[in-house]
């Protein structure tokens, strides 16, 4: 019996030492889980602030697009006043030739001036729109970077079930 008894007590101590070392191991492993996590928690919090900075920036550009549009509506009703200006002379003038060739020098070169700061808008909004596309574009990848960062946290923790 005393033989049983310590065949017994070895077999237990062995199973102890086991249990010891594996317990000790799902310790390191869940450290490291925690330690993953952490890191992954960083870089969402990384990727979610440098998304609110693209989204301020785009505001911005969306804002100094309204201004061009303003100012192109500006330009618009200058026109249309020069255009009544000239009604008005060609009614009103005895020397209807002479003053209509100025005015529509002056037109001609306001129309110039206008046309040439409408390609300027015109260019300036086709680089918002592109500057527009990218940050589109950046944000798609942050959201792609995101999903697949949570993706990976989701199967590690799924692991370690």
């Amino acid at each position: 019996e005393r033989e049983e008894a310590m065949d017994e007590c070895r077999r237990l101590d062995n199973d102890f030492r086991k249990l010891k070392t594996k317990f000790g191991q799902e310790q390191q492993y869940h450290k490291a889980a925690l330690q993953r996590s952490k890191m992954l928690e960083k870089t969402a919090n990384e990727l979610a602030t440098l998304a609110r900075q693209q989204k301020a920036q785009l505001k911005l550009t969306n804002e100094r697009f309204a201004a061009g549009e303003a100012e192109n509506k500006k330009l618009e009703a200058t026109i249309s006043e020069m255009k009544a200006v000239i009604q008005t002379l060609r009614q009103s003038s005895d020397n209807t030739e002479e003053i209509l060739q100025k005015a529509n020098k002056d037109i001609q070169e306001a129309l110039n001036e206008a046309n040439s700061m409408i390609e300027d808008l015109k260019a300036q909004l086709n680089t918002k729109d592109a500057h527009v596309l990218q940050l589109q574009k950046q944000n798609e990848d942050l959201q792609h970077r995101i999903n697949v960062k949570e993706k990976v946290l989701e199967d590690r923790a799924a692991e370690g079930e």
